[in-house]
């Protein structure tokens, strides 16, 4: 395939390189044979991204992130390792040096090609390459920082694009942890910041999804002095898929399980004017994102009176599924401002979506029945 005279072929040996490498890995011996079929392996693919039908180098730049992969043993995929927090694996001294001087170069040009979209895949395996250089900041400095530093600055905008969607891999990859290396973790968050700040509303949108990974790989520090004067801008962005996934990734923000380094002064202090907003924007779509995981943020609801008044107003919306939402939410608020609050100001809204026309509605009523008899008792559900 690699060899043939029509482009669509190579297009596939491209594709298959990668799953081929990493079986001969897996189960090769260690013997001179099988280093010299690994080794022609990684030269049919160089051959591949060197070739002069942007086709065929857009193939290997999309599956250059497997290959490297492949190369330096790694058995998860970098998205894997970094978001799911996981140590980086250790990488053989000679997969590494595989990496740095095989792979590295061809990194390096097809994230320079004339064409933008090569260069736009090529820029989305630098976490790959990150993981395949085990992390190691002063190598990693040297090869994947210049590549996101142009990346972020390219006069592409779907190349700054498809930069910005795997930013917050790309951040955990290059291994920039604690105060030695504070200056290279802030040029990071400067790139970053220039991404949030994009002309392109796409590039916005991408980058607004990674602030909640950015958040917990950088701390509250970074977060407060290159993210938070972001938001209030971004909340009034005027496309309606930018305030949406930011609605979103605030509230993952808060979900300890993907973010636990913001305190809870920050999000009073940055985050509430932006859920009030939210709460009233004209979508039902960014409404929702706020309403379905506001209970992410239950206990701080007693210190957001407009918040809850927003909530009490869209009990009575026309979309069914704001009504739904903010069925599930009630019990919450039981639980943040206590049952005497619940009776003089929630119970009827809650009784009347209990009788909401829609099924689902009624449904999401009982489903907080639990959470509700837990906060005030059985002779308070009983009576009242």
């Amino acid at each position: 395939l690699a060899a043939a005279d029509w482009f669509t072929a190579k297009v596939s040996a491209a594709g298959i390189l990668p799953a081929t490498y990493a079986f001969w890995q897996a189960h090769a011996t260690k013997g001179d044979s099988d280093n010299e079929a690994k080794r022609e392996l990684r030269i049919l693919f160089k051959d591949l991204s060197e070739d002069d039908t942007p086709m065929v180098r857009r193939s290997a730049a999309k599956h250059l992130g497997k290959f490297v992969e492949a190369v330096a043993g790694l058995t998860e995929t970098a998205d894997d390792l970094i978001k799911g927090g996981k140590a980086q694996p250790a990488i053989l001294d000679d997969s590494k040096r595989l990496v740095t001087y095989e792979l590295v170069p061809i990194f390096q040009a097809l994230s320079s090609d004339e064409q933008d979209s090569v260069r736009l895949l090529a820029v989305s395996c630098a976490g790959s390459v990150g993981c395949g250089l085990s992390r190691e900041p002063a190598v990693t400095a040297e090869v994947v920082l210049p590549v996101v530093r142009g990346g972020c600055a390219d006069l592409s905008w779907r190349v700054r694009h498809n930069l910005a969607k795997v930013f917050s891999t790309v951040t955990g990859s290059l291994g920039f942890v604690g105060p030695k290396h504070t200056a290279r973790q802030t040029e990071v968050f400067q790139f970053f910041a220039g991404l949030l700040q994009d002309n392109e509303a796409e590039v916005r949108a991408a980058a607004v999804e990674n602030i909640a990974r950015m958040a917990q790989l950088g701390g509250c520090d970074l977060f407060q002095k290159h993210i938070a004067p972001l938001l209030p801008a971004l909340a009034d962005d005027l496309v309606m898929e930018v305030r949406s996934k930011l609605a979103q990734t605030l509230m993952d923000c808060c979900d300890p399980a993907i973010c636990n380094t913001l305190t809870d002064e920050i999000v009073l202090e940055d985050f509430k004017p932006l859920l009030e907003n939210f709460l009233n924007d004209e979508f039902a779509e960014v409404q929702l994102h706020i309403l379905t995981k506001l209970s992410r943020v239950s206990h701080l609801l007693g210190k957001m009176d407009v918040v809850v008044s927003s909530i009490l107003q869209m009990a009575k919306a026309q979309n069914w599924r704001v009504r739904e939402a903010v069925g599930r939410l009630l019990p919450f608020l039981a639980e943040a401002r206590g049952v005497a609050f619940f009776q003089d100001h929630l119970l009827d809204p809650w009784l009347k979506i209990m009788s909401d026309q829609v099924a689902d509605v009624r449904s999401a009523c009982v489903d907080g029945m639990p959470k509700l008899l837990n906060v005030s008792g059985s002779q308070w559900i009983q009576a009242e």
